[in-house]
Formats: C-alpha cells, sequence, structure tokens
C-alpha cells in the first residue's frame, strides 16, 4: 500500500509538470 501510494504520487508530480511545461509554451 505504501509502495503504491508512493508510485501514484509520483506520477501525478510528473503529469503536473508535463503540463506545466505545455502551460509556458
Amino acid at each position: 500500500m505504501g509502495l503504491e501510494s508512493r508510485v501514484h504520487l509520483t506520477v501525478t508530480a510528473s503529469v503536473a509538470a508535463i503540463h506545466r511545461q505545455i502551460k509556458l509554451k
């Protein structure tokens, strides 16, 4: 459960970073 939560958090952070880059461009 802990590991799954960590992976989910990382994926969410990655998606947020990608969205930021797209918005910047």
